[in-house]
């Protein structure tokens, strides 16, 4: 459970992070002259703003986040699983007696 809280920690803080650059990359767009095609004008705002590392960052954030909630909530479905099975097995007395 504590994975899934910290994953969902993770997860919204790289949102947010990725949501500011974004917005701030977005209003510098326009004072950008000059641009290639190849990086394109948003990502030319971007190298200007000098926001790449942090957009990076708030990438590997949401994917870590992601991460631990998939491995918490696997695990989780698999103990659960585990337990449906031994439910569903019947004593060894009961199996002779059928």
């Amino acid at each position: 459970m504590k994975k899934v809280l910290i994953g969902g920690f993770l997860f919204v803080s790289g949102i947010l992070l990725y949501i500011g650059i974004h917005i701030s990359t977005v209003i510098f767009m326009t004072e950008v002259k000059g641009w290639s095609i190849p990086p394109g004008r948003f990502g030319t705002a971007l190298e200007e703003v000098g926001g790449k590392a942090e957009f990076i960052v708030a990438l590997l954030l949401c994917i870590i986040g992601i991460g631990f909630m998939a491995w918490d909530g696997g695990k989780t479905f698999l103990q659960e699983r585990k337990k449906q099975t031994r439910r569903d097995e019947k004593p060894e007395d009961e199996k002779l007696l059928v």
